[in-house]
């Protein structure tokens, strides 16, 4: 198996652009990472493309639409990911192994959403058949799981308003953000409290501390060490990459049992699994993109890797983590690095967002001066996804 690298990344600014098509975004993004990689299109031989939910843009054969705009229709071969939040990790999975097997030596993974065209714009996850009730029909994971260890573990506001105030800091710095420069800022923590609770949610979440579904594309171009050594930009690796899957939308939480979705074995399954490949200790991550769709989602990855991170980390830290300032910049462990889930998060492309803002803080290029951290050992990792776990670590060379 050869060694794979990420030669180039590209996204579009989020937001919510209505005269804009799927095509349109994706081709900004795939251009921008052929750009950064600094080779011509032609150069991709295949295309792994993460779309969900097709109904969401009731654009069912993505694939072809892609094709066309990279203008690579009859060249490459273009294949549909879909598989819920772990839509870029399925699609980064397979692509990587392309590469590593000799089958292709330049390959493009690339992920978008078309919120806005959502048939319920005010609320695309109705429309994929999430809502309300959805944790009574035991096809979503299970919220109430999320109650219980809040009470358990003593997470109230202070630890969700840490996640949300680092979420934040990021995004307003980050300049493909939907808040960049946002005049008004974050919330203060007082500000925050005055915010409603969720009302179908009896655990102490409240609204603003969710992500923003957007707009956009995300592409990165992955390669050889032959085709990277002719970028001229430094070395990102791909060290290590693990992915477990369990039962859909966690029919698991029926069952009753206590922090199942807060647990699930997939995650630790997936983290062993990238650990191993890369040959390094967890302790040795200086950055981390934890899946930060919401503050729960974000403990589920975060509780698991904590107590590897440090052994005397206790299970149920994740969000006290936020709250003590230690994944901010030049905390123990930096997170959320980004801004994804306050920037703007697109469920196709989280896990390739999460990516590429690894290797541009791997490179030393992170799109504003004071969100870049400063690497020892150069190796930075991302997870997504809490029960179709991806796990991915970059190591600069």
């Amino acid at each position: 198996m050869r060694d794979v690298y990420i030669l180039g990344v590209g996204q579009t600014k989020r937001g919510w652009f209505p005269e804009r098509g799927l095509g349109s975004l994706v081709a900004e993004a795939g251009f921008k990472a052929t750009d950064d990689a600094g080779i011509p299109m032609t150069k991709v031989e295949q295309v792994w493309f993460g779309h969900y939910h097709p109904a969401a843009s009731l654009q069912f054969t993505s694939g072809q639409v892609v094709c066309e705009a990279l203008g690579l229709s009859g060249k490459a071969g273009v294949r549909n990911i879909e598989h819920g939040c772990a839509t870029g990790s399925v699609a980064m999975h397979d692509a990587r192994l392309a590469v590593a097997s000799g089958a292709y030596d330049v390959v493009m993974v690339a992920a978008g959403a078309k919120t806005c065209d959502s048939i319920q714009t005010r609320n695309t996850n109705e429309t994929i058949s999430y809502d309300a009730m959805s944790i009574e029909r035991g096809v979503m994971i299970g919220h109430s799981d999320f109650e219980g260890y809040c009470k358990e573990y003593g997470i109230g506001d202070p630890e969700i308003y840490g996640w949300y105030e680092v979420e934040y800091w990021n995004a307003i710095r980050n300049p493909v953000s939907l808040v960049y420069k946002h005049p008004e800022g974050f919330l203060s923590y007082e500000g925050y409290c005055k915010l409603p609770i969720n009302y179908w949610w009896s655990a102490p979440l409240r609204f603003g501390a969710g992500s923003t579904m957007v707009d956009c594309a995300s592409a990165l171009v992955l390669g050889t060490k032959e085709m990277a050594l002719q970028t001229g930009r430094p070395l990102v690796k791909f060290a290590g990459m693990g992915f477990y899957n369990e039962s859909s939308y966690y029919p698991h939480s029926l069952r009753h049992v206590k922090f199942e979705m807060m647990s699930c074995p997939s995650v630790k399954n997936s983290f062993d699994h990238a650990f191993k490949e890369a040959g390094i200790s967890p302790s040795d991550v200086e950055l981390y993109q934890p899946h930060a769709n919401t503050p729960y989602i974000t403990a589920c990855h975060l509780d698991v890797f904590l107590p590897m991170f440090d052994h005397d980390i206790p299970y149920g830290s994740a969000l006290k983590w936020y709250a003590a300032g230690e994944a901010k910049k030049g905390g123990r462990l930096p997170c959320n690095s980004s801004g994804t889930a306050k920037g703007g998060y697109c469920m196709a492309a989280n896990f390739l967002d999460n990516n590429i803002e690894n290797v541009q803080q791997l490179r030393g290029e992170a799109q504003s001066a004071e969100r870049q951290i400063q690497f020892k050992k150069g190796i930075a990792m991302a997870s997504v996804s809490p029960e179709r776990t991806g796990v991915s670590i970059l190591r600069r060379e």
